[in-house]
């Protein structure tokens, strides 16, 4: 090799001819220097589970039914609810068509968990077609909040204060 040509010294080797000139020592690169391109990131924190999300469920069902099914929701959790009294429209061969006979109605608002909703649905599906005048209907429609820590807990039947 020429003189000109001579290969620079490596990083590590300028590094100890500095700490030595100078009295001080070389401190060790860091991952990030290392690899370049690549930031350094903070250890990510494990992650919490979510809080359930929760639905309203609706029931209609014949007047003279609403404590059974009401108590029948109580199976999937659905601890929170009320019972309004209503009264049908439908014409009577609309009636006769669904299958339904009186036009006194319970109208069941319950918060369910969205996660026991299908398991209430298939339910609530067998005791519609097995129960003498226990006709009725039931759907849902999701809650995208509540105000208060305490009352969502209530509504998802989590008595212990845990985390949400």
């Amino acid at each position: 090799m020429e003189d000109n040509e001579k290969k620079a010294p490596a990083t590590t080797e300028v590094k100890s001819k500095v700490a030595r000139a100078t009295g001080k020592t070389a401190r060790e690169p860091k991952k990030a220097e290392l690899e370049p391109g690549k930031s350094q990131r903070a250890p990510r924190k494990r992650a919490e589970p979510k809080p359930p999300k929760v639905d309203l469920m609706i029931t209609v069902v014949n007047r003279e039914k609403a404590e059974f099914y009401s108590d029948y929701l109580q199976e999937y959790e659905v601890n929170m609810q009320f019972i309004v009294q209503a009264h049908g429209t439908a014409s009577e061969e609309i009636l006769n068509y669904l299958g339904m006979t009186a036009t006194d109605k319970a109208v069941i608002f319950g918060i369910i968990r969205q996660d026991k909703v299908k398991e209430a649905f298939s339910g609530l599906s067998d005791k519609f077609t097995t129960i003498k005048r226990g006709a009725g209907i039931s759907f849902t429609v999701p809650l995208t909040s509540a105000i208060g820590v305490a009352i969502y807990r209530f509504m998802i039947n989590q008595t212990q204060g845990g985390r949400l």
